[in-house]
């Protein structure tokens, strides 16, 4: 598809799906929707058992890599130990596999220890030791023997060395095979010459002995060489070497060989036996050559700048699979989303034209309710008004019948009291109320400009001059307090 089709399909798709949430029922929306979920449920399957398909095929390959390691340890190749360990380790950890990182960390400790890089083998050990009970008891024992190394060959820390020995025989226990005891009793036995205890390792390899095809019988002749270099002659120590080199390389352990060669070129020095020592030298130095550590450590810093390169491109792999994974998922959830949109819009477009139906009722409803308000108030202000009309008719009416039949200005005002309070008592007893203080004659000049009087009938009823009527104004102002306000305006909307 090109791109101007592209574009002119998604400008039409609108549309489209318009016409189709036209023409589709919502039982129709509701089985192609159980039908994408399904064919997403089962792509999810597939993809998730393709996923731990290749988890299993990768840490398969990483524990292939560690056993290959450890073969290449026994044949002192470093080099190849370290970039299989390097490969193993970045398997396991982009599948966050703690047991596998926990044995690359004992391999790489040993790794270490066999050229010489002390403290980078300490940190192994350590980085391993949270984690090393869970593994099983057989890689346990590397690790106890990797710490062993680094006790006895670097710090000299015979007590703790032993401590270890310890601990690695109560893990022994859980194994079938006795030659994982063997071997650290072996061990062990080392261990006791450091720290002068002879007694104690004669009797461990006296009780050994008799294991003499085992690889760990090795170790057994290392130590009766030691023994006899430090309280026998030459020629017993020279006897002892020479059998601990004859089992040294009957088990190819090559540490053992170039020990037992120095050794038998000490006691040729002393005797002046230059042919032996040229035949003995010629040979430890060729051994010596192999595991000689400066080498190993430079072919290592090789191997790890191109481990570092291989980690990277297995980084980047593991990136493009996991992003086309997340592609395939994202398509699905599309479809998906598309459907439930398609179906959500259909609901929707049926709720709306309910919901506008309903709200032109409530809105007629309103107005129909609003006008029938408004009538009502318009009624009641009539009937107010005309209330108001009918008191100010009836007022004005008794008191012109109040200036006519009484003479007397007394008795006239006292009709005008009457009549006022019987028209709108409410009124007058809430004035008072309000002015305690106001007097008889202002009482009445409010009462008579509420009814709508003017000045003229005012002094009329009252019979009081223009003056006069001015000064109880301004009484009448002062005692409600005004001050700019108009009289008339703040009296008739005085309510009663």
């Amino acid at each position: 598809m090109n791109s101007p089709n592209y574009f002119s399909f998604l400008m039409k798709l609108p549309i489209f799906v318009d016409k189709m949430s036209k023409k589709v029922t919502k039982w129709q929306l509701l089985v192609l929707l159980l039908l994408l979920v399904v064919g997403l449920v089962a792509a999810g399957t597939i993809l998730y058992r393709r996923s731990v398909a290749n988890t299993l095929e990768e840490l398969k390959q990483a524990d292939s890599l560690v056993d290959l390691a450890a073969r290449e340890l026994t044949a002192y190749d470093y080099s190849k130990a370290y970039k299989d360990i390097t490969d193993a380790q970045s398997i396991y950890d982009n599948h966050s596999d703690t047991k596998g990182l926990t044995n690359c960390y004992i391999k790489l400790a040993t790794t270490y220890n066999g050229i010489g890089l002390w403290d980078e083998s300490w940190k192994c050990l350590e980085k391993a030791a949270p984690t090393v009970n869970l593994l099983k008891p057989k890689y346990r024992y590397y690790f106890y023997y990797a710490k062993l190394e680094y006790f006895v060959d670097y710090k000299k820390d015979y007590a703790s060395a032993e401590r270890t020995i310890h601990q690695s025989i109560e893990n022994d226990k859980f194994l079938k095979s006795k030659d994982y005891i063997l071997s650290d009793l072996s061990n062990l036995a080392e261990v006791y010459i450091n720290e002068g205890k002879y007694a104690e390792s004669s009797r461990i390899l006296d009780d050994l002995s008799v294991h003499s095809d085992k690889f760990f019988y090795t170790q057994l002749a290392y130590c009766r060489m030691l023994i006899a270099k430090r309280r026998e002659p030459s020629d017993s120590i020279y006897k002892k070497a020479g059998e601990c080199l004859l089992q040294s390389v009957r088990f190819n352990q090559l540490d053992m060989q170039i020990a037992a060669l120095e050794t038998m070129i000490d006691v040729d020095s002393a005797r002046n036996d230059q042919s032996s020592f040229i035949k003995h030298y010629v040979r430890y130095s060729a051994l010596r050559d192999s595991l000689n550590g400066a080498t190993a450590t430079s072919r290592i810093n090789q191997v790890k700048e191109k481990a570092k390169i291989d980690q990277e491109r297995s980084k980047m792999k593991s990136e493009v699979r996991t992003q086309r994974l997340l592609l395939v998922f994202i398509l699905f959830v599309a479809l998906s989303v598309a459907s439930i949109t398609l179906l959500l819009y259909y609901r929707a477009r049926e709720r709306k034209k309910i919901v506008e139906l309903e709200a032109a009722q409530l809105a007629d409803k309103l107005k129909r309710n609003e006008l029938e308000k408004e009538l009502s108030h318009l009624r009641m202000e009539q009937e107010k008004k005309k209330l108001e009309k009918s008191q100010q008719d009836n007022m004005s009416m008794s008191l012109q019948l109040a200036m006519v039949d009484n003479d007397k200005q007394q008795k006239s005002l006292r009709f005008f009291d009457e009549q006022f309070h019987l028209i709108d008592n409410e009124f007058c007893r809430n004035l008072e109320k309000t002015y305690p203080d106001i007097s008889k004659s202002e009482e009445r000049l409010v009462c008579l400009i509420k009814a709508g009087l003017d000045a003229h009938e005012i002094m009329s009823v009252l019979n009081i001059s223009s003056s006069g009527l001015y000064k109880l104004r301004y009484r009448l102002r002062k005692r409600l307090g005004l001050r700019n306000e108009n009289l008339e305006r703040y009296i008739k909307n005085m309510e009663g």
